[in-house]
């Protein structure tokens, strides 16, 4: 906690939300649009005492770094591969929510009592969802969802995952505003 508070002396971190962007290549189709990040996180902090924090690898920091300054860079922090697997788990037991699309974090995260908001599209919701009481998952179930599994290798022939980008900021928002409670 004390390395934590030490990367953002300015603003104390008494309220957090995580995002993790999840901006790897491993299974591009899983990902939410960058620009829905963004808004989400300045959302997240009109009339709200929150700070953002984005998580990601190593290999994610330079987009997480631009994510920050275009959130807010007083209020948004990056550690983006900064944190250990320990200290990761240590963030999630500290913050109020993450919000996530289907990632590895998702799941790391389900080992902590953090309430988890998870973004599927062309992933299982039966096979792949977090496994924590705490998380809520966001999905639109479209037609040709699922269309990636252990079963075709995590490999689809869908060049537009319309699946992930008709979740709306709005609907994000809204599910967040229910963990909350506001």
């Amino acid at each position: 906690m004390k390395r934590l508070q030490s990367e953002c002396p300015e603003n104390p971190l008494k309220k957090i939300i995580l995002l993790n962007a999840n901006t790897s290549d491993i299974v591009p189709l899983r990902k939410w649009p960058l620009e829905n990040f963004v808004e989400l996180g300045k959302q997240l902090l009109e009339n709200s005492e929150f700070t953002v924090v984005l998580t990601g690898s190593p290999e994610e920091k330079d987009v997480c770094v631009d994510l920050a300054l275009q959130i807010n860079p007083d209020r948004t922090v990056n550690f983006a591969g900064k944190t250990s697997f320990k200290e990761l788990i240590t963030l999630y037991s500290i913050s109020d929510l993450l919000i996530t699309n289907d990632s590895g974090p998702v799941h790391f995260a389900s080992t902590t009592e953090i309430p988890i908001l998870a973004l599927f599209g062309p992933g299982s919701t039966v096979d792949f969802r977090p496994m924590s009481p705490n998380a809520k998952v966001i999905s639109l179930e479209l037609a040709c969802s699922p269309c990636v599994s252990v079963f075709n290798q995590k490999k689809s022939s869908c060049d537009d995952n319309q699946c992930m980008k008709q979740i709306s900021v709005q609907m994000v928002v809204k599910e967040t505003q229910k963990i909350l409670g506001k």
